[in-house]
């Protein structure tokens, strides 16, 4: 029997890393159908509740999808906590479940503030302006910003990246600069750069 033998034109380094990329990519591939059943069940109690006994089941659902690796369910979940369907509000456990949605790869997890910005508009100069518009000025609230920074603190990227225009808006470009890096480092890829 002819033994083969193969020639690689890679360093035996660059080969193991390209290998150790491959596994990881089909290991998060392989973590991202997982909790799928979890978030169905989840979804069919949150379309059919009506009390909060079956908002807590649909929660209790998503929750275990989200600890599967399932982002959707971490946003679910999230997204149930923050308005308190079926527990108290808990924004904090709510940041932390978004913040790991973005992390499992839901891009609009990314980018959720989760109401850093209470109202949808902001008054600025006497005129009403889409909050969504970017098209702010020196005259964003204090403590809008202050709420905003809160939650990036508390790891929420999309936070941070509203903390971030705002912070811009009034002039604060160093913070900005910080706030879009941290935004960056917890996952907004939009941000980088």
């Amino acid at each position: 029997m002819k033994q083969c033998s193969y020639r690689f034109t890679k360093s035996a380094a660059a080969h193991k890393a390209e290998v150790e990329t491959h596994e990881q990519a089909s290991k998060k591939a392989a973590e991202g159908s997982k909790g799928v059943d979890e978030l169905a069940a989840g979804e069919r109690a949150a379309k059919s509740a009506r009390d909060s006994r079956d908002q807590a089941e649909a929660l209790r659902h998503f929750a275990a999808s989200c600890d599967s690796g399932n982002a959707e369910g971490c946003a679910r979940a999230a997204e149930f906590s923050a308005n308190g369907w079926g527990t108290k509000p808990d924004i904090g456990r709510a940041i932390r479940l978004t913040a790991k949605a973005c992390k499992l790869g839901r891009g609009l997890s990314c980018t959720d503030d989760l109401g850093c910005v209470e109202r949808r508009e902001v008054a600025i100069v006497g005129k009403k302006v889409s909050r969504n518009s970017m098209r702010v000025t020196k005259s964003v609230g204090v403590e809008t910003i202050k709420k905003c920074e809160r939650h990036c603190a508390s790891g929420l990227p999309g936070a941070c990246h509203t903390a971030g225009n705002y912070q811009s808006a009034a002039g604060r470009d160093a913070e900005a600069k910080r706030s879009f890096g941290r935004s960056c480092k917890l996952g907004n890829k939009g941000d980088c750069g």
